[in-house]
């Protein structure tokens, strides 16, 4: 009898955890979902894009493609040497 009862206080936290197959399915729903609505998301801010940069002239476009060059090379540096390349140089 003693060793029922210490079965059943072992196994009785792992019956509150185990999971509905309900909720499970009900989860993957609403993460295709969610993912579905980010994919149209981001098809209309292109398609928004790609129709801001149509209607543009190409004058505007060639400052538009020089400031996007400007504001990249600010906010991406130039990347360091690796080690031994700066180990290495030959120095003036």
């Amino acid at each position: 009898m003693r060793f029922l009862v210490y079965l059943l206080i072992f196994f009785l936290p792992l019956f509150g955890c185990s999971s509905n197959r309900q909720v499970v399915k009900a989860e993957r729903k609403a993460e295709r979902a969610e993912r579905k609505l980010d994919k149209e998301a981001r098809k209309a801010y292109e398609e928004g894009l790609d129709r801001h940069l149509s209607i543009q002239t190409p004058e505007t476009l060639d400052r538009m493609k020089k400031n996007r060059k400007k504001s990249n090379r600010w906010i991406r540096p130039k990347q360091r040497d690796p080690f031994y390349k700066r180990w290495f140089k030959k120095r003036r």
